[in-house]
């Protein structure tokens, strides 16, 4: 990882213009402020995933999808780069304000879609394949870690086997795959753009809107009220997204699995790490399984 002041130099080198400041966002993420104005630059992996986001960000560009926009590509050592993107001057929406105004993140996430199925697929876009990853992935290292809590989830996730394997029938195009709520920055009530496409892919549409809605559950999980609000909300959020997207109702149906097969997902990730972590993910997660008959939009 190169050290700040590397970075500061690099910068310079290839702008040729002085770096007035230089300030972490995340492990890989700086705002750099230059005499021009500011900047974000990230490191990225030079592989067609980059070609991928290029292209995905200059096609939302030309449909007019408020987004970040791509400006330079800097090679490192190995095979990483430092990209340098616009500055979207915003912020997340408070969570509260995402919550009462799911119609909006449901249009917004429909409209990002709409621009999305426009991008060809020039950069081979192999597609994800979330049963797979759950079925294949996440169950067998959830059984070896022998935590009970763990072990009586995959045996939820086995019991719907069929209904995790036929979300990859439901239609598929070009996703964001990370849509949540940090990578949708408003100036007040205004929205100013989307941001981090790096995992953008090809994968089952309501992936993206079931994403946005497990999130929003787990970041105020243990209130119990914000649940009872949140199912209101994600049957606002669905029924929005669907009015610019034209759902099928086979797709409307599984969005509570999509967020049981998300959620899932999440557990394996910090179980890697510490099984004993994952007990509140994995409670989130069977919270879903146990509410899944309520999902009427």
């Amino acid at each position: 990882m190169p050290s700040s002041h590397a970075l500061s130099r690099l910068i310079r080198h290839h702008t040729h213009e002085p770096v007035m400041n230089l300030t972490a966002i995340g492990p890989t993420v700086w705002k750099v402020d230059l005499a021009s104005g500011p900047s974000v630059v990230k490191i990225r992996r030079t592989s067609p995933r980059l070609l991928r986001e290029q292209t995905v960000l200059q096609s939302l560009a030309h449909v007019g999808v408020p987004t970040e926009e791509l400006l330079d590509i800097w090679p490192l050592d190995g095979d990483h780069a430092l990209c340098r993107f616009s500055y979207v001057e915003g912020a997340p929406w408070p969570l509260d304000t995402a919550m009462t105004d799911a119609q909006q993140v449901g249009r917004l996430i429909g409209t990002l879609h709409y621009g999305l199925d426009t991008v060809a697929d020039e950069n081979g876009d192999p597609g994800g394949n979330l049963p797979d990853t759950i079925l294949h992935s996440i169950v067998p290292g959830l059984v070896q870690t022998g935590h009970p809590t763990l072990m009586a989830l995959t045996e939820q996730l086995l019991d719907v086997e069929d209904a995790l394997w036929a979300l990859q029938e439901l239609p598929r195009q070009r996703i964001h795959r990370d849509a949540h709520i940090g990578n949708m920055l408003f100036r007040g009530s205004t929205f100013a753009g989307w941001v981090d496409f790096d995992r953008v892919e090809t994968n089952f549409r309501i992936f993206d809107v079931s994403y946005y809605a497990a999130g929003l559950l787990a970041a105020q999980f243990i209130n119990v009220a914000w649940r009872t609000q949140w199912t209101s909300a994600v049957e606002t959020m669905v029924e929005a997204y669907g009015e610019v997207m034209n759902l099928v109702p086979a797709e409307v149906e599984a969005v509570w699995m999509a967020m049981i097969a998300i959620e899932a997902l999440f557990v394996g990730i910090v179980a890697q790490r510490d099984p004993q972590a994952a007990d509140g993910t994995a409670a989130i997660c069977r919270w879903l399984f146990e509410q899944r008959h309520r999902w009427r939009v």
